[in-house]
């Protein structure tokens, strides 16, 4: 007689979308689930649907090596059939859900004890939502389920096959387990994440827990029901929170979480990396991508979301679509559209008279048509971070070259723009009530544009610029580009160029910047906080006066990153001799030992980042080259 635990999930549910997807202890309440349900031996398979709102729940358990069976959102009956093929009649089907994190193999066995003894055909632990019978787990043995199969079963019945089930079983021996003995008064205790409410209470008590996958389900849910009235208090308090929906949770973001939380805010954040920095931090976590405009319409429909927002990622075009949908007016849609595709954006600065760079499209497997002059620069319409961003000296380099920024897009084109030497700004820029409050002004870095190149990479920039004297100028470019794009409120981060004492813009986004600077370079130098203001846009909360105030600083900031080659990270040194230093505003290494690197070659892929002050450029430079002297990794290129 063999034992398979059927595992019931799906990702869209009204009261709680994404509920398999969210993070509990580390993990998605799913493979929490798996894990317990396992955690004594038994096997799990994955009951799911086949729509695509479901791909991703799938795909994520097939990384993980775990069966999935896939059917039709209203035929459950068919799933199960499909999941027990090859099992006898004799055997045993334990039904649970994924709702339920608290199940676990301890229960499954002292259930089959029961079920064993008793001669059953069907014991249940699930008749409600409500503890101790919430818990959601059904053993059955499997020619009741095949017996269904001789009577036709109504659409109801496909949907809730185990109603049927009860039914049938009911016809022989019926028993209802009632083992676990708990006080009175325990049913309005919920014990399934159905909502967020449920959510946000079991959170808290798990992440409360040491080794919780190890723990009993009995015991798990009698200190569950002894802590009732603290995680009452909890979730009242936290319901109360006004809501900020991150798009990602990358070591980008992990600022903005942190400002966000301070502020009092739920923090939300979609990623669609297992690993991302700042899982942990956020109040939600769904492992999904923020790309996924649909599922972010759905999951902000279906709760009270009051705030988007969106850093380093250019994803202004799902900001704005979200913020339509919960009423915020910062960043129009149409002008979130020119500003995520390179070519139109190029287009309507000329039509404005915004000086630009010579560009053209290239479409693919097309003949380069004539250069006046090389070099030249290629890129992806439609990414950030420098993905794609590539340096041709010649025809050669172009032919050689273009298939890996092609390689990066799904766009039909790419991008050609004429390289212009000379000194790079990057600026950033707050929009309140048509104001603009342009509080980041520093010189680009590409100090190692010799061992990045052809890869086109900033290495962070440095406070003061050179060239303070172009920032009224290019002020008023910012207003006027504010003003034609419609933006009354909301962050225009700009980057360019300074040919032969001429202004050029390379680019904008609509969008705060990742790197650092947003993060951290802008409030040390100007005392001018860019996240928090930008908060509070998100979630339409008045900005007082002198949160506007931007006081440049008399003393040099830099942010500088760390590159990787490819291979296995085994060793870093130097970093206690560096982090200590007084004028150290921040080091991280986004990496841990053991890693698998790749080359670095956007911005997405760097090793980490540092941040540092000094009095002097000269002094500020020694102390970037100490940095790099005292921190050496050691990567396996083997």
């Amino acid at each position: 007689m063999k034992i398979k635990v059927l595992l019931q999930a799906r990702t869209f549910s009204k009261r709680l979308p994404f509920k398999s997807l969210h993070s509990i202890y580390g993990l998605p309440t799913v493979l929490l689930c798996v894990k317990r349900l396992s955690n004594t031996g038994a096997e799990v398979i994955v009951l799911t649907s086949n729509k695509t709102q479901d791909d991703e729940l799938v795909k994520l358990l097939k990384s993980f090596n775990i069966k999935v069976f896939r059917g039709s959102l209203k035929n459950v009956y068919a799933r199960f059939i499909k999941a027990t093929k090859n099992m006898k009649n004799d055997d045993i089907i334990v039904r649970a859900t994924a709702d339920n994190i608290f199940n676990d193999g301890y229960l499954i066995n002292q259930m089959y004890k029961k079920f064993k003894k008793e001669k059953l055909n069907y014991l249940s632990l699930s008749r409600n939502h409500n503890a101790p019978k919430g818990i959601g787990v059904e053993l059955i043995k499997l020619n009741i389920l095949r017996s269904l199969n001789k009577r036709k079963l109504s659409p109801s019945d496909k949907e809730h096959v185990t109603f049927s089930i009860r039914k049938k079983a009911e016809l022989k021996k019926f028993i209802e387990f009632k083992d676990f003995k708990f006080k009175k008064n325990i049913g309005k205790i919920r014990v399934t994440i159905d909502t967020i409410e449920d959510f946000i209470k079991i959170k808290k008590f798990v992440e409360d827990q040491e080794n919780f996958i190890e723990i009993k389900s009995k015991d798990l849910i009698r200190k569950f029901i002894k802590q009732d009235k603290i995680l009452q208090k909890y979730f009242k308090k936290q319901i109360k929170k006004k809501r900020l929906l991150i798009l990602g949770a990358s070591h980008d973001q992990v600022g903005t979480i942190n400002i966000a939380k301070n502020m009092g805010l739920h923090t939300i954040a979609f990623d669609k990396n297992f690993n991302a920095a700042g899982k942990n931090l956020v109040d939600q976590f769904i492992l999904l991508s923020n790309r996924n405009l649909e599922s972010l319409k759905f999951f902000v429909k279906s709760l009270k979301i009051n705030g988007v927002i969106s850093q380093g990622l250019d994803l202004p075009h799902i900001s704005s679509s979200l913020e339509r949908q919960i009423g915020i007016k910062n960043i129009p849609i149409k002008t979130s559209y020119i500003c995520t595709d390179k070519y139109k954006m190029k287009k309507f600065f000329k039509r404005n008279f915004i000086p630009v760079p010579k560009f053209f499209l290239q479409p693919k497997d097309k003949r380069l048509r004539k250069i006046e002059k090389f070099p030249i620069v290629i890129k992806p319409l439609d990414k950030s971070g420098s993905k794609g961003v590539l340096l041709c000296r010649n025809i050669k380099d172009f032919q050689k070259l273009n298939k890996k920024t092609f390689a990066e897009t799904e766009k039909k084109n790419i991008l050609i723009e004429e390289y212009l030497e000379g000194p790079q700004i990057s600026t950033e820029s707050l929009i309140y009530n048509g104001q603009i409050y342009t509080a980041g002004y520093v010189d680009r870095n590409y100090e190692m544009l010799d061992a990045t190149e052809p890869a086109i990479i900033e290495n962070g920039g440095t406070y003061p610029s050179n060239y303070f004297k172009f920032y009224n100028p290019i002020n008023n470019y910012i207003h006027t580009l504010a003003k034609k794009l419609n933006i009354k409120n909301g962050v225009i981060k700009g980057d360019l160029v300074l040919n032969k004492n001429k202004i050029f813009f390379i680019e904008i986004a609509v969008r705060l910047s990742g790197g650092d600077f947003s993060e951290s370079v802008i409030p040390l130098s100007s005392s001018f906080n860019l996240i928090k203001n930008s908060i509070k846009l998100a979630i339409n909360k008045k900005i007082k006066k002198e949160e506007l105030k931007i006081n440049f600083r008399k003393i040099y900031y830099a942010n500088r990153y760390f590159f990787a080659k490819k291979g296995r990270l085994i060793k870093i040194d130097g970093i206690k001799k560096v982090e200590n230093k007084p004028w150290i505003k921040k080091i991280q290494i986004f990496n841990k030992l053991g890693d698998k690197l790749k080359k670095t070659s956007n911005h997405s892929n760097r090793l980490g980042v540092f941040v540092l002050s000094a009095p002097s450029i000269g002094v500020l430079n020694k102390r970037i080259k100490y940095v790099y002297s005292k921190i050496n990794f050691k990567i396996e290129t083997n």
